[in-house]
């Protein structure tokens, strides 16, 4: 069962193990019965990344020093590597223990941010630089684009937020109020453990804003 995994992941990161002792250290937790764990192997996959998404920027984006290193800080983020390890499915072939499993250990954004380093780390070990670049191109290959930081208050405020590892800002239509042809809009955001806005707005995406902009505010000096 766990081979089958194994070999669907490969075809999905389009990679194949010469060594697949590596991948299986790759995908161990330390919550598992295992003497091993990928611990190790997520500080060199975290390294590996970060030159490999440098060098990307510096080649491929002619903008001054603070645009590169705010696209970086978005690529390299924990919640971007959960993302990544979302689309290649990479949680169901967690080696992990039966209660980290049963308390949803498979979808937490922090335990497979650090297993996709950790897969990293193995195909470097299992090839070279440029095998590994090679894979962690085409992964974060949609990426790129979305890490071209913006000025709204949105935005400002998404940054904020995934910088510190925090997931992305959650809105809420709390109230509408107004006729139909006038309508008012109450919005709410909030940001992980770190409190919430509200403000109105002739439509959803000002009230957003507006929002935004005052959370934006108040966490910005922290």
């Amino acid at each position: 069962m766990l081979q089958t995994r194994l070999d669907a992941l490969q075809n999905r990161i389009d990679y194949r193990f010469k060594n697949i002792d590596f991948l299986n250290h790759a995908l161990t937790h330390s919550s598992s019965s295992q003497d091993i764990s990928n611990e190790r192997m997520e500080f060199l996959g975290d390294r590996v990344l970060g030159m490999v998404i440098s060098e990307y920027l510096y080649q491929h984006f002619n903008e001054p020093e603070g645009v590169l290193a705010k696209r970086f800080n978005f690529l390299v983020s924990r919640t971007s590597c959960a993302n990544i390890a979302k689309n290649i499915q990479l949680g169901e072939c967690l080696i992990i223990s039966h209660s980290e499993a049963t308390s949803g250990g498979r979808q937490k954004e922090t335990l497979l941010g650090n297993t996709t380093e950790a897969l990293i780390a193995a195909i470097y070990l299992d090839s070279d630089f440029n095998g590994v670049k090679k894979v962690i191109l085409s992964l974060w290959d949609n990426l790129f684009e979305q890490s071209s930081p913006q000025t709204d208050a949105k935005s400002a405020l998404q940054e904020w937020s995934q910088s510190r590892n925090l997931g992305l800002p959650h809105y809420e239509l709390t109230a509408r109020t107004g006729p139909d042809h006038n309508p008012v809009f109450e919005m709410k955001v909030s940001v992980l453990n770190h409190g919430h806005a509200c403000a109105t707005g002739k439509t959803r995406r000002i009230a957003e804003h507006q929002a935004a902009s005052l959370l934006y505010d108040i966490l910005k000096e922290k």
